[in-house]
């Protein structure tokens, strides 16, 4: 898990279990650190993700290799989250409906998030500048190097404390709580920076915090739980698919919004980026207390839904062929 953990931070993505590793699909473009770095040694813009690409490569290669060499799952590992085989269309037809009134808004939430995450790291040197109030918009680079630090250790050791959490659905219950507490620091952080409590580097600090955190509890290592929880036999390819279709339609709605709004067009004067940056900070607040906004309820209406409906399921013991229905049955038997 340690090795899963550390590979994971690289990649800002944090999946710590063999089985999740292979479905870890979130694509992170180059941290603006290591991509500004490149750039001051005198590479080129269109050579730098090649660069930084290859100077992850090695100790990814490194840490997958001692993945592989993991120790496989045990007995007591496979009775605990039931065994890890491809689904049949119809099988996956019949979960999805099981648990839609859970997955729904979580779904939709992912992809919420997906898209804050994916506008603020593509033009995190506008959003920092602004927010540091930087001369020349362009942001120092202390900033983005260490911006997302303190989100990848608070997730890592996150991820580590739910590993030690042996009930699926205590662990699942506990993650979603993490997410709204996260999502929750996100938009008090950042009305906090509005109303002038907070400088600009400690409101990116902790908005990095937020966002981080939720984005690597929030996909694999929940479906994870909720097949153990469920006592489902199949993976959980089909519900990283279906969370990153979302992110990646709503990722390209804000760029593309961003790009009819004229924000980012290159500009060559100091004070033409300054305005720029401005004008990416000011749409980059406007996504986030909307998306925040929405995805406290979407999160707090999962919560309730797989609560509820894993309770149902519990009272009603071991699965039986055919039957399906249960999250909308758990619900409909708490409101009666």
């Amino acid at each position: 898990m340690c090795i899963c953990i550390c590979m994971c931070m690289c990649m800002s993505c944090a999946c710590p279990r063999r089985t999740q590793l292979t479905h870890c699909s979130h694509p992170t473009p180059p941290t603006p650190g290591a991509g500004s770095a490149f750039l001051s040694a005198g590479v080129s813009p269109a050579a730098m993700p090649l660069a930084v690409g290859a100077c992850a490569l090695t100790p990814s290669a490194a840490l997958l290799l001692l993945l592989d060499r993991a120790p496989r799952p045990s007995a007591a590992d496979v009775a605990a989250r039931t065994a890890r085989r491809p689904m049949g269309g119809e099988a996956r037809r019949a979960f999805l409906r099981r648990w839609a009134c859970g997955l729904a808004p979580l779904c939709v939430a992912y992809a919420l998030l997906t898209g804050v995450r994916s506008l603020r790291d593509l033009f995190a040197d506008q959003l920092f500048a602004a927010s540091l109030g930087a001369p020349g918009g362009a942001a120092p680079g202390w900033i983005l190097w260490t911006a997302d630090l303190p989100g990848a250790l608070v997730s890592a050791a996150t991820l580590v404390a739910f590993g030690r959490i042996r009930d699926s659905h205590r662990a699942m219950q506990a993650m979603l709580s993490v997410m709204i507490a996260a999502t929750c620091l996100a938009l008090v952080a950042t009305g906090a920076w509005q109303l002038g409590l907070l400088g600009g580097g400690s409101w990116q600090l902790l908005l990095g915090t937020g966002v981080f955190l939720c984005y690597a509890t929030m996909g694999t290592p929940f479906y994870e739980r909720l097949l153990a929880a469920t006592r489902t036999e199949g993976t959980i390819a089909l519900l990283v698919f279906l969370s990153d279709f979302g992110g990646y339609l709503v990722s390209f709605a804000l760029l593309l919004a961003k790009s009819l709004s004229g924000v980012g067009g290159g500009a060559a004067s100091a004070a033409d980026r300054a305005r720029e940056a401005e004008a990416a900070l000011s749409l980059f607040i406007r996504v986030l207390w909307g998306a925040g906004g929405a995805m406290l309820v979407l999160l707090v209406v999962a919560k309730v839904a797989f609560g509820v409906s894993l309770n149902w399921r519990a009272d009603r013991g071991p699965w039986r062929e055919g039957d399906e229905g249960s999250c909308h049955r758990g619900v409909e038997r708490h409101a009666a």
